[in-house]
């Protein structure tokens, strides 16, 4: 074995290296707290109209799914395999004046984050972003539409297999916090379910 040399020299390093991450995290954390404020600062609205909501700084998103075919039902594993697609709709004041979504560099842009909670495994098919532009309004809706194809867990009832019935649900949330966005159910919208699979 070589000699590493003096305990307390290599200790010494240890502790050093130590607070030279410390550091560097502190300066993490206070650019994260940065971004932080300048996201919240563009969340905040100050719009009565139905695409705000009354509590401060809550963006609402609007949710559109539609399951389109049901692939497979497993009840061994407790999962089915489904192509789901689902339209997402918010408003975001930073766009305010833009009417073409070339105009806007997407991949910098706040989004409401919506992810499929329940999933073993997601495909993404498909994932189109575009403003829809409002008459007599500056800032637009953007419209997400995502096609993904998933196998999802659910807890299935199986006491009176093979005539049972279950529930299979899919659930979509928002990365975000509460605090900060809102789901909604797009009721202006029919939902669809395509039978050709049943």
């Amino acid at each position: 074995m070589s000699d590493s040399g003096d305990p307390e020299d290599e200790q010494n390093g240890v502790l050093a290296e130590l607070r030279k991450n410390e550091a560097l995290a502190k300066i993490r954390h206070s650019e994260v707290l940065g971004e932080l404020k300048q996201i919240n600062n563009f969340l905040v609205t100050t719009s009565g109209q139905k695409w705000h909501t009354v509590k401060e700084g809550k963006v609402p998103v609007l949710i559109t799914p539609t399951l389109f075919s049901l692939r497979d039902i497993n009840t061994v594993r407790q999962e089915f395999s489904a192509e789901l697609w689902f339209e997402v709709f918010y408003k975001d004041p930073e766009l305010k004046g833009i009417k073409d979504r070339k105009e806007v560099n997407w991949v910098d842009q706040w989004d409401p984050w919506i992810v499929l909670r329940n999933t073993v495994t997601v495909d993404n098919l498909m994932y189109k972003v575009n403003l829809i532009p409002r008459v007599g309004e500056e800032v637009p809706i953007v419209h997400i539409f995502r096609k993904v194809r998933a196998t999802f867990k659910t807890k299935m009832d199986l006491s009176d297999f093979p005539f049972d019935h279950q529930k299979l649900t899919v659930q979509l949330m928002s990365g975000w916090s509460t605090m900060r966005v809102e789901l909604r159910k797009n009721y202006g919208s029919k939902d669809i379910l395509a039978t050709d699979d049943f």
